[in-house]
């Protein structure tokens, strides 16, 4: 944090505006783990503001009392999506299987009539997936109302797996330091990000 701080003037005006949210998430914390999901967002509001043409508003929905977004993004003002950001957290199993316990979880703060990304940070110990058929495979299995994932996301119907899918718009996805920066769009979103936006978010990211 010392060292974005240092570096980004920008950066260093968001935290100032932000430091209330942002003691009050370090005040709960609750172990390193906690501690990674925390920095992963800082970072990524680093990595964004380093381009003048993006203005960042930290978990916007808070005061609306629903499930939201880390961030709202704006772009050269005339463009407005949302980015969650959340970390594939180390663990037993394939990485293809975790990232669509993640994905799933957290379809439920993609917001109506908006561009909706995910942004999943992993790390050098865990293998990349390949995001297409990853993601490929989980909509056969909401569609074939695979029991296991249903129970496990307490899922009734396809139409309560694909309220939220619709309304994911991409993923980005940062594999560790040295790893490309892969992105994934959604083609049954109903509201995409433009290609040049989602080109300048890989090359931000990496």
């Amino acid at each position: 944090m010392a060292a974005w701080l240092a570096a980004s003037p920008r950066f260093a005006t968001f935290v100032e505006e932000y430091k209330n949210k942002i003691r009050k998430k370090i005040r709960v914390l609750n172990g390193e783990e906690m501690a990674l999901d925390l920095l992963a967002e800082l970072e990524t509001a680093y990595l964004l503001l380093a381009d003048r043409r993006f203005e960042l508003f930290y978990e916007p929905y808070v005061g609306e009392k629903k499930r939201g977004p880390d961030f709202t993004a704006s772009w050269r003002t005339n463009l407005t999506f949302n980015l969650e950001v959340t970390r594939l957290r180390s663990g037993s199993g394939e990485v293809e299987g975790r990232l669509a316990d993640v994905v799933c979880e957290k379809l439920g703060q993609m917001q109506p009539a908006m561009i909706n990304l995910l942004a999943v940070v992993g790390s050098d110990q865990v293998p990349a997936p390949d995001l297409a058929t990853a993601m490929q495979h989980l909509k056969l299995l909401a569609e074939k109302r695979d029991p296991i994932l249903y129970a496990r996301q307490g899922y009734q119907t396809p139409a309560d797996f694909f309220k939220g899918y619709e309304r994911l718009s991409g993923i980005l996805w940062r594999h560790g330091a040295e790893s490309p920066v892969d992105y994934w769009h959604n083609p049954q979103a109903r509201r995409l990000l433009p290609k040049k936006v989602r080109n300048l978010l890989v090359v931000l990211s990496s």
